[in-house]
């Protein structure tokens, strides 16, 4: 099962940062977001490309690490300045515990920087930590780890730590599954999804066009139970071959179609319905099916409830989202080749 997180509270305001994989800026952006706002609806994130900051009363940095697909790394922010000898005092003291060890990195955001530079600059901002705090640098296995992040404008001294999550979503992908089907969604893609729907634990998560499973395979780590649903019989054994193998229980799975869906209530969506292709409907039409689930999303949904769906940009759900009067939190597109741009839509009734 997955890494579990906790939330720490604080009580003061303090400076964060997130930092993002370039594999799809908008989506990791969207991401970054709705799990804040999971936390807090009040936080906003100032963003400088893949880089994040934004200030709160409770250290969300373990819950981002511990969920989102496309956050690589996040820390507090202990200062903001441009020469080693401009950081305030605060800012050093007392940051490592005597039994630990730390390490100083840096990450430039702007133009490139000579290597000299850089080994210069950790070893100046390791010298002020020690100058501080009673600790052992250990640049092979660090306790703790400082990155100083560069820009064109400032420098910013942080404690960070690495995703908890990317390496074992990368254990989850189609091709190590139990049953692989081309139609699967990546595991990256389908987390982000269910955060993007804000999916919390103890949850019902319905997909309707669950295929072999890919995205329940995101669903049920998170602690929720989810449900799927599809008409290739096939397709639904894999799913539950895909789910056995991961060692996952609470799940449940019908032969069925979303057009006529026999699920009553849950609690939020997150789904990829097919674009055309007849393995999953029968040879329907991809956007008459979509306007036809979508159409149903108020019945099974309570008020406020997201929905997270995919489809092409072709199949222009946009103009259906808008006809039916469901709310839409957020459109990303990613181009999966010439002839496809896939849309995410975060949708909410």
């Amino acid at each position: 099962m997955e890494i579990t997180y906790t939330i720490e509270g604080i009580g003061l305001n303090q400076d964060y940062f997130v930092y993002v994989s370039g594999e799809t800026i908008p989506l990791a952006k969207a991401e970054t977001e709705s799990l804040l706002e999971m936390c807090n609806k009040e936080i906003v994130v100032e963003w400088k490309g893949r880089l994040g900051r934004f200030s709160s009363t409770t250290d969300l940095t373990g819950f981002l690490l511990g969920r989102a697909a496309f956050v690589k790394t996040s820390g507090r922010i202990l200062a903001e300045f441009h020469e080693v000898d401009d950081i305030p005092q605060k800012g050093l003291e007392g940051v490592i515990d005597s039994t630990k060890s730390f390490a100083v990195r840096t990450l430039h955001l702007g133009e490139f920087n000579e290597r000299g530079e850089t080994s210069s600059l950790e070893a100046e901002v390791g010298a002020a930590l020690l100058k501080h705090n009673q600790a052992e640098v250990s640049l092979d296995s660090p306790d703790i780890l400082f990155l100083v992040i560069c820009s064109d404008e400032t420098r910013l001294l942080t404690i960070s730590e690495e995703s908890r999550i990317r390496k074992l979503l990368e254990l989850r992908e189609p091709g190590r599954k139990e049953f692989f089907h081309p139609s699967m969604m990546n595991a990256k893609l389908a987390r982000a999804m269910c955060n993007l729907a804000q999916v919390m634990p103890s949850q019902i998560v319905l997909d309707p066009f669950c295929g072999a499973g890919g995205i329940l395979c995101e669903v049920i780590p998170i602690g929720a139970r989810g449900v799927g649903m599809d008409l290739n019989w096939n397709l639904l054994r894999g799913a539950r071959l895909n789910l056995k193998d991961a060692g996952v229980i609470g799940f449940s799975l019908i032969q069925g179609d979303a057009r006529s869906c026999p699920v009553d209530s849950c609690d939020c969506i997150v789904t990829d319905p097919p674009y055309g292709r007849a393995s999953s409907t029968r040879g329907s039409q991809a956007r008459a099916l979509v306007e036809s689930f979508l159409k149903d999303v108020r019945r099974i949904l309570p008020k406020g409830g997201r929905v997270c769906m995919c489809a092409s940009s072709d199949m222009e759900v946009y103009d259906i989202v808008r006809d039916l009067e469901i709310g839409v939190k957020s459109v990303v597109d990613l181009r999966v080749h010439s002839g496809l741009v896939r849309q995410v839509f975060s949708l909410f009734v």
